[in-house]
Order: C-alpha cells, then sequence, then structure tokens
C-alpha cells in the first residue's frame, strides 16, 4: 500500500469530511493536487476503485467477510485498468485502511505480495539445511559403497559406462536421502514407491550428468591440457546440475533453473573439497563422494530457502513449524498422496475432503481457498489462517 497516498487521503477526509469519498468527480481534483508527486498509477487505480462504488460495498461489508469480497474487486479493477495485480490490490488495501483504522499500515509501504520486514528470510543454516547436508552426505556413501568405482585412468567407453553407473547410484543414494528427509521434515505420510520413483530419477540425472562431465572434459583435452583436479571438479559440478533437476521433480516450488545451479555450485565445491581429502583408501573414495553429497545436499536447500520470494510456515505447536515455498504449483493440504502438507482425516468429520484447503498465487496475488467452508481470500505478508489443526503463516518478500 502507498502509504503517503493513504496519509493524503485520511488528511482529505478529516478537511471534506467522508462523504468526499461518494463523490468522485469532487475527489479526483483534490487527490490530484495533494498526491500530485505520488505515482499516477496509484491515483487512478484508487480513483477508478471509488467510482465503481468499492468504498461503500466495503463499508457495507463486515470486517470478517471484507476479504472475500476483495478478490473479486481486485479482479475487477484489474479489468478496468489494465494495471497489475499489485498495484489494483494496493487501491483496494487503501480503501479497507480507510474503513478499517487496524487496517492501515504503520511503518513502511506494504502490498499484497507482503513487505521485507522483519519476517523476510535471510540467509542462514536452518534445521532444514542441515537435515539435507546430513542426508545428502549419508546417501552419497551409501550409493558409493553399493557400487566400487574403478578410478578415472581409463578414458576407454567401457570405462565411463562403468564410472556412470557408479555415479548414478551416488546420486540415487542422495535423491534417496533428501526426499526422504523431506517427507519427515512436511510430517507427509512415506509412499515408498513414490520415493522410489524420485530416487530413480536421481539415479539417470546421476549417471548422465557424470557421463556428460567425462565427455566433456574429454573433449577439452583434445584442445587443452587440463589437469586431474580440473576433470574431476567439473565431472562432479555437472553430476551436481543434473541431481539438482532430480530433487526439483520432488521439492515444491522450486524452479529447475535455479535447483541445477544449486546442484551445478554444491557439485563444483564438493569436488574440490573431496580431492583434496587426505584419504587414498576405498573408504576414502567414499567419504570423497560423501562430501560431495554434502555439498550439494546443503547448496540445494541454501539457494531453496534464501532466493525464495514467498512461502508459508505451517505451525504445528509452539516450537514445531515448517516452511514450504509459494510459487507455480498450489500447496495442497489434505490427505491423499499427492498433497504437500498432509492432514489426518478423522471418522467423526463429516467434511472429510481428499484436499481440504490450497495456497497458491495467482496474478501476484497470495490466495487462500478453504474447500471445507467454500471459501476464498487473498491473504498478506503476516496473515495467518487456520487449516484444521494447523496455524499456517503467509510471508512473503
Amino acid at each position: 500500500m502507498n502509504n503517503n497516498l493513504f496519509n493524503i487521503v485520511k488528511k482529505i477526509i478529516s478537511e471534506q469530511g467522508e462523504n468526499i469519498l461518494n463523490d468522485p468527480k469532487r475527489l479526483k481534483p483534490i487527490v490530484s493536487d495533494y498526491a500530485s508527486e505520488e505515482p499516477k498509477e496509484d491515483r487512478v487505480a484508487f480513483g477508478r476503485a471509488i467510482e465503481q462504488g468499492f468504498y461503500s460495498e466495503l463499508k457495507k461489508t463486515s470486517p470478517n467477510n471484507r476479504s472475500q469480497i476483495k478478490a473479486s474487486m481486485v479482479q475487477r479493477l484489474i479489468a478496468i485498468t489494465g494495471f497489475d495485480a499489485k498495484r489494483c490490490a494496493s487501491a483496494i488495501d487503501l480503501l479497507d485502511a480507510v474503513i478499517s483504522p487496524s487496517a492501515a499500515p504503520k511503518t513502511q509501504n506494504t502490498n499484497v505480495s507482503g513487505s521485507s520486514g522483519t519476517d523476510s528470510q535471510k540467509p542462514q543454516i536452518s534445521k532444514r539445511t542441515l537435515l539435507f547436508a546430513i542426508a545428502a552426505f549419508a546417501g552419497a556413501f551409501t550409493g558409493s559403497f553399493v557400487y566400487i568405482q574403478s578410478g578415472l585412468g581409463d578414458n576407454s567407453w567401457n570405462q565411463i559406462v562403468s564410472d556412470g553407473i557408479w555415479s548414478g547410484f551416488t546420486g540415487f543414494g542422495i535423491v534417496f536421502g533428501l526426499v526422504n528427509v523431506q517427507t519427515f521434515y512436511l510430517k507427509k505420510k512415506f509412499y515408498f514407491l513414490s520415493i522410489l520413483k524420485y530416487a530413480l530419477i536421481g539415479f539417470i540425472t546421476g549417471a548422465a550428468g557424470w557421463i556428460l562431465g567425462v565427455l566433456l572434459c574429454i573433449l577439452i583435452a583434445l584442445n587443452f591440457n587440463i589437469s586431474e583436479i580440473f576433470f574431476k571438479v567439473i565431472c562432479w559440478g555437472i553430476f551436481g546440475f543434473g541431481l539438482g533437476l532430480g530433487v526439483s521433480f520432488y521439492v515444491t516450488n522450486f524452479p529447475k533453473k535455479r535447483a541445477m545451479l544449486a546442484g551445478l555450485i554444491g557439485g563444483l565445491f564438493g569436488g574440490l573439497i573431496s580431492y583434496f581429502l587426505p584419504f587414498s583408501s576405498l573408504v576414502g573414495v567414499w567419504l570423497g563422494d560423501a562430501f560431495v553429497g554434502f555439498a550439494i545436499g546443503l547448496m540445494i536447500s541454501i539457494v531453496e530457502e534464501t532466493l525464495r520470494q514467498a512461502w508459508i510456515t505451517v505451525i504445528w505447536g509452539p516450537k514445531e513449524t515448517r516452511t514450504i515455498a509459494l510459487g507455480q504449483k498450489p500447496v495442497l493440504f489434505g490427505s491423499t498422496q499427492d498433497v504437500d502438507v498432509y492432514l489426518p482425516q478423522t471418522s467423526s468429520s463429516s467434511k472429510n475432503l481428499p484436499v481440504s484447503a490450497v495456497i497458491s498465487i495467482e496474478n501476484g496475488l497470495v490466495i487462500f481457498e478453504d474447500k471445507v467452508n467454500n471459501r476464498r481470500n487473498i491473504v498478506k505478508n503476516g496473515d495467518k489462517v487456520a487449516i484444521g489443526k494447523l496455524q499456517v503463516e503467509i510471508s512473503t518478500k
């Protein structure tokens, strides 16, 4: 919301009386004069909202039901002005704030997508990130243990395929660990076949990534002299690039390009570390692979948490919270295998639904849809909604 415009409107009301908001012809020149330095689009959106009678409509609606009609008003204002959803929602919020002092902004500009105040996430090593790193470490160690690589000294096709299969097992272990941790973290039900499917994607992307890395290094070596460290780090980097793609299929609203970049950085960094580890035995090889997995898991989680623009915090209890990114895919709450947050059904309830609630982003707005009570509301940064016994807080940057 435009704070300055809000204060200007309040000043106009104090001077002209509240009825000025029901007289668009008289209000327009006053706002233009008072708010000449404010963005023209903000003034136009506010003026169109007044002309459509949104102020009177909101004022007649109880505060509890007001959020339900605001979503409709935003869509109508978009159609009238052609402005983006955030600007139109800001105009509706301004009207709501004029009617309800509690809805007025306090210290900084806000909009429907939220502010970057104290709720904004800062880069940090969270509990989830550490779990991801440890799970990837254990998965890589186990996968490498299952299939022993025979070295990188021979560039024959058989050797490349053999190393690719070994990398596939390592990738299988990493993704298997990450998917299990993500399932545990979100308290979802464990479906072994579903987890196995994603782990197999890890096998394929891990094997393909390593083989592509080797072929790329061989191609470079035809024209330049490359060192063993360059060879190994590049191969691990492309291996991580492929694994990032595999992980993105399971982690909700983790863009594939961002996931692959995170995997690439983790693979390069892990490969560099593993090269300098003081181990020459078979156990050293396993540990080297495990440290690569650790770096990939760490980087994937850090990038996912740091760069997401909107997310929800699911609150199970005072000290038990989980975060899920919002994005292209709606976040589903319910009792089926495909939901993002599992809600156990109770036999005593007659309103059990496979999907009980949905939180999504539409035209830049965060929408909460309560399928049990058939309600659909716009929610903003800091808002909390109840879904069954859970509390869910909306956060945006």
